[in-house]
């Protein structure tokens, strides 16, 4: 009886076994997972938001995911979630979308060659942009340097020769009174 009932235990260990296996495939199926930037594998039921509840599988168990910051890979690479002390998302910040372009053409390779006859280039370019600017800076200043000239000539002619002119008639005038006033004196 005992060969019987190791036969029935064996049988029934079997069962559990493979129940406890299918079990363990089932419950996992309806849970999603996600890969963080470091290679942990974080578990979730339902819908990756705000307010779900998140594990991390460490081996074979999945305990709650500790408080903090996770980069996600793969698919959701760029978004950050994070979770409070209870392991429940508080916060998760999307990756921002790639724009998708046309192909584009790949840049041209530029030998060291064509780049120095290209800086070469820009170079007597920007030489001949300065070169017409110290030109116009040349001629500007002989313009101002002729005006400067012709304005002080005007201003010398009239004023300051009127105003000798006054003041030698007023001097005059001034001598011969000082004169008599030092002969008045002396007398």
């Amino acid at each position: 009886m005992s060969e019987e009932n190791n036969e029935k235990k064996s049988k029934f260990e079997q069962v559990m076994i493979r129940l406890d296996n299918f079990t363990k495939k089932f419950a996992r199926s309806k849970f999603a997972e996600v890969t963080t930037i470091e290679d942990s594998v974080l578990v979730y039921e339902g819908e990756l938001e705000v307010g779900t509840a998140m594990f991390i599988r460490i081996e074979e168990d999945e305990v709650v995911l500790p408080e903090g910051s996770y980069e996600l890979s793969g698919d959701m690479a760029g978004t950050v979630i994070t979770v409070d002390v209870d392991g429940i998302i508080v916060e998760i910040i999307e990756a921002p979308e790639e724009v998708i372009t046309p192909e584009e053409e790949p840049e041209e390779v530029i030998t060291p060659e064509e780049m120095s006859k290209q800086l070469q280039d820009q170079k007597e370019e920007l030489i001949k942009k300065f070169n017409i600017e110290i030109e116009e800076l040349k001629e500007l200043t002989r313009d101002m340097g002729e005006q400067l000239k012709k304005f002080s000539e005007e201003a010398s002619e009239v004023p300051a020769k009127k105003k000798f002119e006054r003041t030698t008639s007023k001097n005059s005038g001034l001598t011969e009174k000082g004169r008599a006033i030092m002969l008045s004196v002396n007398k």
